[in-house]
């Protein structure tokens, strides 16, 4: 399943850099920002969880893309920082959520013996994504520039 919000682990210390022109608000930006959206995505994902598992996951997980895309287009319109920084949070909220329930019932569909072998591939996506993004950057940003 996609992770939009891995674009702004990316993009946001660059977009706080340039609007602040300063290294050292633009780190602690970033560090609160990371931290609000981690930190909401880490506590609410097993409450998530738990509401689908009693409600069903085709629902929840369709509130959840519903809720974290407007969290996300509405951060891009935050007037100010403290709006932002809580559209973030909410943000966090509704990824959270996401990943457990989507991984959950994608499995669902899966045999059950190859139940582990499958959430291991969908899990390593993460890394081997990671490593296509180190690749993609070391032989095509040398050409082209950012």
């Amino acid at each position: 399943m996609p992770r939009p919000g891995r674009l702004a682990l990316v993009l946001l210390p660059v977009l706080i850099g340039l609007y602040t022109g300063n290294h050292e608000a633009q780190a602690y930006w970033n560090r609160d920002l990371s931290v609000a959206y981690g930190a909401m995505q880490f506590l609410c994902a097993p409450l998530i969880g738990a509401i689908s598992d009693r409600f069903g996951r085709r629902p929840l997980l369709v509130a959840n893309v519903l809720f974290y895309t407007v969290m996300e287009v509405a951060s891009g319109f935050a007037p100010d920082y403290t709006t932002f920084f809580i559209l973030r949070m909410l943000y966090g909220i509704g990824m959270g959520g996401n990943w457990g329930v989507g991984a959950s019932l994608a499995l669902e569909s899966v045999p059950t013996k190859w139940r582990g072998t499958v959430s291991g591939l969908l899990q390593e996506g993460y890394s081997f994504g990671n490593l296509l993004a180190a690749i993609a950057y070391f032989t095509i940003f040398p050409i082209w520039g950012w």
